[in-house]
């Protein structure tokens, strides 16, 4: 078995010189998510990701726009969990909320009327992992986004090999478990997995690993008709990413979406492209958005 290595930190780390950068920020969130902090909440994922790696603007205190859009939260204990969300309960009314849940999480949306640059603050609660930060992100499919900020400790946790990745602008996987269809059968969580590939390089700027590259190879050579239909929904079910959903805005092969990503690489060779799908359309692009799953707030890909 192999051990996946997740780093901590604590504030004054000398390896996360900006972790006061961090805090600050933090500090500065709205009022909504301070309120959780008596409940050790566990921030994962693309928020903590973007305090640690994206670019700064204005007083330092604001992360440029477009590196996230919720915030992911994770509990150590059932406890903590069910604490929370009676706390964001009593937002609903106060705040102008809604709410949504599914049997593996719990998505918060608040109108912000007075913010121009987040006009709803969106939380999603994970029901389905409680534990450890290590554990938690473990179950993360990149390397690169399996970064865990918890604010009351100020510990901040990584996988080792994460900075590296941003550095050399490489997306990697970690445990992409969505993208392993059983037999034949391509599911909703194999095609959300394909267009996560293509979400976080598109956001960051990274190109695929070779890693990355073999595996959309492997399931290229099996699965080479793999197509997303406009209008059509696409929710993901189990695991950490369970109720994030996607809309299809127009009918398309995947791989001629994709093939951009994977023409560009390093390691690419017009010998990979086993069925024609990705070289006639390497002009076609594709984004993918992560989004409540509420239905009226679908965004497209």
């Amino acid at each position: 078995m192999v051990k996946i290595m997740i780093l901590s930190f604590t504030e004054g780390s000398k390896a996360i010189p900006h972790f006061q950068n961090i805090v600050d920020i933090h500090s500065s969130l709205p009022p909504i998510l301070q309120s959780l902090s008596e409940y050790n909440p566990i921030y994962a994922g693309g928020y903590p990701m973007s305090l640690v790696f994206a670019p700064r603007i204005s007083s330092q205190l604001k992360i440029q726009t477009g590196y996230y859009h919720d915030y992911d939260i994770y509990f150590p204990t059932q406890e903590d969990l069910t604490g929370a969300t009676s706390k964001l309960d009593t937002h609903l009314n106060t705040a102008n909320g809604n709410r949504y849940e599914t049997d593996n999480a719990i998505t918060y949306k608040f109108n912000q009327p007075t913010s121009t640059e987040f006009p709803y603050l969106a939380i999603q609660i994970i029901k389905r992992v409680v534990g450890r930060p290590k554990d938690i992100l473990s179950s993360f499919d990149f390397k690169n986004c399996a970064i865990g900020f918890l604010p009351n400790s100020r510990e901040l946790y990584l996988h080792k090999e994460a900075p590296k990745l941003h550095l050399d602008k490489k997306l990697d996987v970690l445990n992409p478990w969505m993208i392993y269809p059983p037999e034949d059968t391509i599911t909703d969580n194999a095609i959300i997995q394909l267009m996560r590939f293509k979400k976080y390089c598109l956001r960051w700027g990274y190109s695929l690993s070779e890693q990355s590259l073999n595996l959309l190879l492997r399931v290229y050579k099996e699965f080479p008709d793999i197509a997303i239909h406009q209008n059509q929904g696409y929710t993901a079910t189990g695991g950490p990413y369970s109720g994030i959903r996607f809309i299809g805005t127009i009918n398309q092969n995947l791989w001629s979406a994709m093939a951009p990503l994977l023409t560009a690489n390093e390691h690419w060779s017009d010998n990979f492209d086993y069925h024609g799908k990705i070289l006639p359309s390497s002009g076609n692009s594709m984004y993918a958005e992560t989004i409540p799953p509420t239905g009226e707030n679908d965004e497209p890909f």
